[in-house]
């Protein structure tokens, strides 16, 4: 077994030379976003190399495109929903590790190595990986208390406690399954502490370039993982990336059905989701006194008017797209035609786009470009107040542009 990543697979150019294939049975339907962020349904039957085939109902014709127009596949429809529902997943609480470059990992923490430097990580997928503490960002291992692990203060090292207690100061290493702490106060003491004690670690590294060390598709799974791969070849119902993490060559399948979405490489672009992206709450966001604050549930936004959001977005930030419906339209009933609200999108105090929703117009396709890294969206209220007012704001993505990218 590999002690440097992910567990050897059969080399990526077997796996291209499938991927030749001209026709298999079986496809999956997903929705490509293009270079305007604009969406298309289809139907995905092979990705190799620098081209992609999909078909469209009802003709079922078989067309062949450059991969270079579209910056991300997202997997739709009944795939979605097994998605969603976690199948090949163990969907119970879950240890995360988030690496420095936006790379993040369900699995088990295997133990540190013997000089301190590396941990070892297993995902049900990938295998087992080791990381070195300079990749690290955060290690959570899947304590109830570790929910405010995301909240540990950055600037140097912290470890939250399982007991909730928080103790700054500096990782020496991490050997076995302890780990050595030099803490914040006068004397510098160093103490140890067992993994069984532990809920979160948050290391004071700085974040890198989402390049993900030489990856240039960025895929997420059903679990939330997210990693970059070097190359990718889909083929049918079937996956195979070679994961950056990993050593060159080798290779992971994965079923499509356990892939949420597939961020591509593409010259100097690429899309952030905005459900990731930092944001607060301005004013109460309740309706009739009830608090209705915003959430967010499988990469969805779910917004009750009325309710102002602010997002922060990253340098380069040119637009951003996403598909905005009225939520749980079918099941309300007769109730449905209550249903009246308005999105209002916001940036550098003016107004972008206005967008009503309501049962005659349930759904719209959010498209416009930015002009300050300052987003704000606001939902409104409709004549019949906040009553049904509620919405789901999918497949949303900010589009970043870096220098010479274009």
């Amino acid at each position: 077994m590999a002690r440097d990543g992910v567990r050897p697979r059969p080399d990526l150019r077997f796996l291209l030379l499938a991927a030749c294939i001209p026709f298999l049975a079986g496809a999956t339907p997903v929705v490509l976003m293009d270079q305007a962020l604009e969406p298309r349904a289809v139907y995905l039957h092979v990705i190799r190399g620098d081209e992609i085939q999909h078909y469209s109902e009802p003709d079922r014709t078989l067309v062949t495109e450059p991969l270079s127009k579209y910056l991300r596949v997202t997997v739709s429809g009944g795939a979605r929903r097994a998605v969603e529902a976690g199948e090949g997943f163990d969907v119970g609480p879950r240890a995360w590790v988030v690496l420095t470059d936006g790379q993040r990992l369900t699995g088990a923490f295997m133990g540190g190595s013997e000089d301190g430097e590396r941990v070892l990580w297993r995902h049900p997928l990938l295998g087992e990986v080791e990381l070195s503490l300079d990749q690290v960002r955060v290690i959570d291992l899947g304590h109830e208390a570790s929910g405010a692990a995301a909240e540990l203060a950055s600037g140097g090292d912290v470890v939250l406690l399982a007991n909730g207690d928080r103790l700054g100061g500096f990782i020496e290493g991490i050997v076995g399954e302890e780990i050595r702490l030099q803490l914040d106060d006068a004397a510098r003491t160093v103490v140890a502490l067992t993994m069984d004690r532990i809920a979160a670690i948050r290391m004071g590294n700085p974040q890198t370039a989402l390049t993900g060390g030489g990856g240039g598709h960025r895929v997420t799974l059903a679990d939330g993982s997210r990693v970059y791969a070097r190359a990718l070849v889909v083929v049918a119902d079937a996956m195979f990336l070679e994961p950056a993490l990993g050593p060159t060559g080798q290779s992971v399948q994965v079923a499509l059905g356990q892939v949420r979405s597939v961020g591509l490489s593409s010259g100097g672009r690429r899309l952030e989701p905005l459900t990731e992206l930092p944001r607060v709450v301005e004013g109460s966001a309740a309706a009739f006194t009830v608090a209705m604050p915003p959430y967010i549930e499988h990469d969805r936004l779910h917004l009750h008017a009325p309710v102002v959001l602010r997002f922060t977005l990253p340098d380069g930030a040119v637009r951003w797209a996403g598909r905005v419906s009225l939520a749980g339209l079918e099941a309300q009933g007769a109730a449905a035609a209550w249903a009246d609200c308005e999105l209002v999108v916001r940036g550098d105090g003016r107004v972008l786009a206005q967008h009503r929703l309501n049962a005659t117009q349930p759904v719209v396709w959010v498209n416009t470009p930015l002009e300050t890294l300052d987003l704000i969206l606001e939902l409104r209220e409709g004549l019949n107040g906040p009553v049904m007012d509620r919405v789901v704001i999918e497949e949303a993505a900010v589009l970043i542009e870096t220098p010479g990218g274009r």
